[in-house]
């Protein structure tokens, strides 16, 4: 049997790791609560709630092309461009720059 859970946190009571962008949520910070089971383990993740819409999206987007859910983490770099002009605050958690979506050769579009 397997479950799914997500919730709205008002107030963080701890700092967090968000798990689509692995940015700190700083202690009293809103967040999204993810708790459910993948591949038979219990899992439990918080998000920045711009983190969790734009995965969400993502996952919809991409539907056809994967069997399984795709984290935010492993965004390709061609849906980068999308999610700068679709989600600007997920991408500013990403560290991608929010000025443009085409690549220049001198722009790093992904912090390390």
């Amino acid at each position: 049997m397997s479950f799914c859970h997500e919730r709205a946190v008002q107030r963080t009571r701890k700092p967090h790791r968000c798990s689509g962008c692995a940015g700190l949520i700083a202690l009293g910070s809103p967040a999204v609560n993810w708790a459910g089971t993948t591949d038979g383990d219990f899992v439990s993740a918080y998000y920045h709630g711009e983190c969790r819409t734009a995965e969400i999206a993502y996952n919809r987007l991409v539907d056809s092309m994967y069997d399984e859910w795709v984290g935010l983490d492993e965004l390709e770099q061609e849906y980068w461009p999308w999610l700068v002009s679709e989600h600007p605050g997920a991408a500013g958690h990403h560290g991608l720059l929010l000025e443009g979506c085409a690549p220049l050769e001198s722009t790093r579009w992904w912090a390390p």
